[in-house]
């Protein structure tokens, strides 16, 4: 059904809010009520890559899914090394404007990094949290060249959109999917429209550098087997088979190290297994958010 739904008619209900985040106006869609759950998108995203989990996950939790600092509608300064460290504190900033002390977060890719990250900093800010896809775990050398060739084509459609074309955006987003045809010509449009907006063209290099595998931003913030040994939340690595960011040996690994880990693996996806399988990832989803009392703010 993902493919067959308008953006809006599948977020029917969702509000869109502009909200103060240390001075940063942040495009936020929010929906439900409960404990809070942050959905957090990757790198380049934008809000609307939850469009079709939002109604569902709603009838469990205070939804909130943010445009990150210089994503989407959100506001893009110019001083950012856009890092994960400038994410976790934007995104404790937003916490903040909203009186939420804790609460359950799901990232896709960049999202889970900045998750994990955000458990790391401050734990006491962290309930629970699903990594679904965010493979940037950095394992011993002979490891780390077993999983290198899987992340080339992500970093070649990342390269292309050095020129903003309809192609190129296409491209980047179809590298996303197990079956492009998941991919709505819909979605390509959003997302050339949010690339071609005034200063955009220019910011996306800075937005993905942490991209490469060797880039010195990746290095400095990784998901050692160390840090993953540090995470105190149960965080359930919600995996597509065919995710071209992380191979699911990588995810087992990270599931083995981290001390309340688990795997699970959504057959026929790639890198967007909510939008992909939104069904089976809203069932885990929920199933890994609900299953200890926790606290609503």
């Amino acid at each position: 059904m993902a493919e067959s739904r308008s953006l809006w008619n599948a977020m029917l209900g969702a509000e869109v809010v502009y909200r103060d985040a240390a001075g940063i106006r942040t495009r936020c869609l929010e929906a439900g009520a409960g404990p809070v759950l942050f959905l957090l998108h990757g790198t380049g995203g934008h809000l609307e890559c939850w469009a079709h989990n939002v109604r569902e996950l709603s009838r469990h939790f205070r939804v909130v899914a943010p445009d990150f600092v210089g994503h989407g509608l959100s506001d893009k300064p110019t001083d950012l090394a856009y890092v994960v460290s400038d994410y976790t504190a934007h995104l404790r900033a937003l916490m903040d404007s909203m009186a939420v002390e804790r609460a359950h977060f799901a990232g896709i890719s960049l999202g889970a990094w900045v998750a994990s990250w955000l458990a790391l900093e401050s734990p006491e800010r962290v309930d629970r949290i699903v990594n679904c896809t965010g493979g940037v775990f950095r394992w011993p050398e002979g490891q780390e060249q077993a999983e290198a060739h899987e992340r080339r084509a992500m970093v070649r459609t990342n390269n292309a959109l050095s020129t903003v074309t309809r192609e190129s955006v296409r491209r980047r987003l179809h590298s996303l999917f197990h079956d492009p045809a998941m991919c709505t010509e819909e979605l390509v449009e959003l997302r050339l429209e949010l690339y071609s907006l005034p200063g955009v063209p220019e910011l996306l290099p800075a937005l993905h550098n942490m991209i490469p595998y060797d880039s010195d931003a990746r290095r400095r913030f990784a998901l050692t087997q160390e840090r993953l040994a540090r995470i105190q939340a149960p965080v359930l690595y919600l995996w597509g088979e065919f995710n071209p960011g992380g191979s699911v040996r990588s995810a087992q690994l990270a599931a083995d190290v981290t001390p309340d880990g688990e795997l699970h693996v959504i057959p026929g996806a790639g890198h967007w297994p909510q939008w992909e399988r939104p069904d089976e990832f809203d069932r885990h989803t929920v199933d890994h958010l609900t299953r200890t009392p926790v606290r609503t703010p």
